[in-house]
C-alpha cells in the first residue's frame, strides 16, 4: 500500500509541476505578445501621425511634431527624373525605381530642434528602402539650397516635402518586382517605444 501511495504522490508532483510551467509558459508569452501589441501602431495615409515621446530610427526625439502621408506612388527611375524635374547628371541614382512618399510635416508648439528626414524608412514584409539623400536634395528645391537633409519649423507651421527611396531590382524577389502595385509598403516613423507605421495605400 506504502508503494502505491508513493507512486500516487510522485505522480501528483509531476501533474502539479508540469500545470505551473505551463500556466507560467502561457501566462509570460500572453504578456509579452501583449506588450508587443501596446507598441505598435498602424496608421493610414491622409491620418495626421505626432511623434508624441517615441523615437525616430535615428534616435531623436520630437514631441510636438506630426506627419500626414498625402500621396505615395512608385515611379521607374526616368519617369521620377522627368515629373521632378531633376537633372540626371547632377542628382545620380542607379536604383530602377524610385517610390515617391509626398508627406506633411507640422509642427504644434514644439522645442525640438527638428526632424531628420533620413530617419523615415520604407518597408514591406520583407523588403526595405531607404531615402537618397541625393535625390531628396533634386526633389526639393528648398533643401537643395540649404544643403540640409532635416526640417526645422517654426510653431503652428507644416511644410510639405517629397520623400525619393530608391529601390533595386537586384534586392526586391521577381514576382515583388513584377507585381509592385499590388505589394504593400510601409512609412516607418518612429521606433522605441512605440513603433508608428503608415500604411502605403
Amino acid at each position: 500500500m506504502k508503494k502505491y501511495q508513493k507512486k500516487l504522490c510522485i505522480l501528483f508532483a509531476v501533474l502539479l509541476l508540469a500545470a505551473l510551467w505551463y500556466w507560467r509558459y502561457y501566462s509570460l508569452n500572453a504578456y509579452y505578445h501583449g506588450l508587443y501589441e501596446e507598441k505598435k501602431e498602424v496608421y493610414s495615409m491622409g491620418d495626421t501621425v505626432p511623434f508624441g515621446k517615441d523615437k525616430t530610427t535615428g534616435n531623436a526625439q520630437a514631441e510636438g511634431y506630426a506627419v500626414t502621408v498625402d500621396s505615395f506612388q512608385v515611379l521607374e527611375s526616368d519617369a521620377f527624373f522627368e515629373t521632378y524635374q531633376v537633372s540626371k547628371d547632377a542628382f545620380y541614382s542607379s536604383a530602377e525605381r524610385i517610390a515617391v512618399v509626398t508627406l506633411k510635416l507640422s509642427n504644434e508648439e514644439s522645442s525640438a530642434p527638428g526632424i531628420s528626414l533620413l530617419d523615415f524608412r520604407l518597408h514591406g514584409l520583407d523588403n526595405y528602402a531607404m531615402i537618397s539623400p541625393s535625390l531628396l536634395m533634386g526633389a526639393n528645391p528648398d533643401l537643395q539650397k540649404s544643403r540640409s537633409t532635416g526640417i526645422s519649423l517654426s510653431a503652428n507651421t507644416e511644410y510639405t516635402v517629397v520623400l525619393p527611396f530608391e529601390l533595386f531590382r537586384r534586392y526586391v524577389a521577381e514576382d515583388t518586382w513584377k507585381n509592385m502595385d499590388r505589394y504593400t509598403w510601409y512609412l516607418h516613423v518612429t521606433s522605441y517605444p512605440t513603433e508608428k507605421d503608415i500604411v502605403l495605400k
